[in-house]
């Protein structure tokens, strides 16, 4: 597989998540992972946000 340069990849094991931004240049990678913006699982589930009535 070859990813470009800046690509997200987003690696998960059902329990977490991580995030790495490509830096290499073709044919290598050179992941640099994201720690900054793990987003919240604050809404689990695929309902989403709710409003109140």
């Amino acid at each position: 597989m070859i990813l470009n340069n800046g690509a997200l990849a987003a690696v998960t094991d059902g329990e977490s998540l991580r995030l790495f931004h490509n830096k290499g240049h073709e044919p290598y990678l050179d992941l640099i992972e994201v720690e900054e913006s793990v987003p919240a699982t604050t809404h689990a589930g695929s309902g989403g946000q709710t409003s109140a009535i």
